[in-house]
């Protein structure tokens, strides 16, 4: 059972038609402003409110913008990860993940390869802070990580720490196939801690780990290794490293994301 009602939220219209919605104003500290329709586009996809409306208030703005109501969804959490990303979306951002590639159908899109994460405004960043608690949240009330896979973890991290983490054949960096070799020396930059809440999951495997390995039986353990104690949190997300086990239990596959 989840303990947190989530607040993702999707557009359902009933009769009357949609007034229309006023302009917003997005403020000057957030960028460049890829959304000068935003209103519009926002009655098509609620996520685009969330660069002017606090997290909590978007059901409102929502119905008074676009004349009807949203209806939350309790049952994805991967509806608060497409919310959250919705957001960088906005502004343009580049996705290396094949299943974030469906924003540059979108109309309101437009790429931006120069976006980096400080043209946020901070009401965007308390936003994306807020969807990924609740993310993380959503999923820690669905699955656990068991304590056999967690020592597997942490056994690799004594490794790191000395210097020598075991790495497996299979290794990517984003979408990207790498050799374990530059897959080693870019973790070796990372300084890379498991903390005592760091968080983890089960997920599904990458496509690309899926393809390299044949079919073989493969467990996905996603790990956040966002540096609590030196990032802020709201501004600051990942690296997020997936450790991919077979049915012996080997490590056969590391991937290695930035969001």
């Amino acid at each position: 059972m989840r303990g947190l009602a989530l607040i993702v939220l999707v557009a359902c219209g009933h009769g009357d038609p949609p007034i229309t919605p006023p302009p917003v104003v997005v403020p000057r500290d957030a960028g460049v402003d890829t959304m000068a329709a935003v209103g519009g586009e926002g009655c098509d996809e609620p996520c685009l409110f969330l660069r002017d409306t606090p997290l909590d208030h978007l059901a409102e703005t929502f119905a008074q913008r676009c004349g009807k109501p949203l209806v939350p969804n309790n049952k994805d959490c991967s509806l608060l990860d497409y919310e959250r990303n919705c957001i960088y979306a906005a502004h343009g951002m580049r996705f290396r993940k094949a299943k974030w590639a469906a924003y540059a159908t979108r109309p309101w899109y437009h790429l931006r390869p120069e976006f980096r994460n400080k043209e946020l405004s901070q009401l965007e960043r308390d936003n994306v802070h807020e969807l990924r608690l609740r993310a993380h949240t959503c999923r820690a009330n669905d699955v656990h990580v068991s304590t056999a896979d967690y020592a597997r973890i942490q056994g690799w991290f004594v490794g790191y720490g000395k210097g020598l983490p075991a790495l497996p054949t299979v290794t990517l960096s984003g979408e990207d196939r790498v050799e374990p070799k530059e897959l080693g020396h870019t973790l070796g930059t990372l300084a890379l801690r498991l903390e005592k809440d760091t968080w983890m999951a089960y997920h599904d495997p990458e496509h690309a780990v899926v393809a390299a390995l044949g079919g073989a039986k493969l467990r996905d353990v996603i790990v956040d290794l966002t540096p609590k104690a030196t990032c802020d949190d709201d501004t600051c997300l990942g690296p997020y490293v997936h450790f991919v086990f077979d049915a012996r239990d080997a490590l056969v596959a590391l991937v290695l994301t930035d969001h």
